[in-house]
């Protein structure tokens, strides 16, 4: 058994919360409300893919030598220092 509503029921509940009373009297709340969750999330959406797509071309380069493509110093010692701790929790 499902603990998740059905679509019918969903839409049931959807369609009672459109006839209640309270909705129908703050027409003009109602509509911001609608307005702002089709427009604003997607917007957030597109501004978060943006900022995670910056991080890692950020990350890449910090990481990376921009003449070469090789890993940095910090980088290389970071993945030393990794594989030497994976090995030795190996050991054990």
């Amino acid at each position: 058994m499902s603990l998740a509503p059905s679509s019918r029921e969903s839409s049931w509940r959807f369609h009672s919360y459109l006839s209640s009373e309270y909705w129908q009297s703050q027409a003009v709340l109602s509509l911001n409300i609608l307005l702002t969750m089709l427009i604003v999330s997607p917007f957030v959406g597109s501004l978060l893919k943006s900022l995670h797509a910056a991080r890692d071309m950020q990350q890449q380069q910090a990481s990376t030598d921009a003449l070469t493509g090789l890993l940095s110093r910090m980088e290389m010692s970071f993945v030393y220092c990794c594989a030497i701790a994976a090995w030795k929790e190996g050991e054990r």
